[in-house]
């Protein structure tokens, strides 16, 4: 071996040698104290610091993809919603507590007023309709039926009165007279409704 053979085989263990020597060092988290290579170039942390970053980078991820889902579904949902503006003539569901066998299954009303959250005010001229309702709970009617002006604004009745009044059927109204049914003690006989089936098995009503 010559000179300059011996010379780099010295220099390459000394390089060897500085390469695996450790210096005492810090975590940049959790401040731990930890041994590190002399020519460590990266960010100095802790092995259990370093799994609770990607821990917390995976859970930042997954909130980032649910966001993104609920705002697809919510643009999806936006797309499919009518955009109802006062005047409207509309289609309101009555869920099958609030009518009676014969009743109606919607109720036309018209849009009356809207608030700030994109709710609508809904009228018939029976009266306004109790509450506030969302555009998913209605669907646009085939034809204006209904004008704000015929509207009653004098009045507010529950979903489930104003199908009474429109069906004018027997709805959820019963008696269980013994008598005649021709005076206001009769429950039916004030609603100006006739007796049916379910009030009583008097033969002598004279309200049928």
């Amino acid at each position: 071996m010559n000179t300059e053979e011996h010379l780099e085989e010295i220099l390459n263990k000394i390089e060897i040698q500085n390469n695996n020597e450790e210096i005492t060092s810090h975590c940049s988290i959790c401040n731990i104290e930890m041994q590190i290579e002399v020519d460590f170039a990266g960010a100095i942390i802790c092995d259990p610091c370093e799994t609770g970053e990607k821990i917390r980078k995976q859970r930042v991820l997954g909130n980032q993809e649910q966001e993104n889902a609920a705002e697809k579904m919510l643009k999806v949902s936006n797309a499919k919603v009518p955009d109802f503006k006062i005047g409207d003539c509309v289609l309101i569901s009555v869920p099958k507590i609030d009518r009676g066998p014969s009743d109606s299954a919607n109720v036309i009303a018209v849009i009356t007023n809207q608030n700030k959250h994109g709710l609508h005010q809904l009228g018939t001229k029976y009266g306004l309709i109790k509450g506030w309702h969302s555009s998913a709970n209605v669907k646009p009617a085939s034809s204006n039926f209904l004008k704000t002006d015929d509207v009653n604004y004098d009045r507010v009745i529950t979903l489930r009165e104003t199908v009474a009044y429109i069906s004018k059927g027997q709805g959820f109204s019963s008696c269980v007279c013994k008598g005649q049914c021709q005076t206001n003690r009769c429950t039916c006989h004030k609603a100006a409704i006739k007796c049916n089936s379910r009030c009583h098995n008097t033969t002598n009503c004279n309200n049928k």
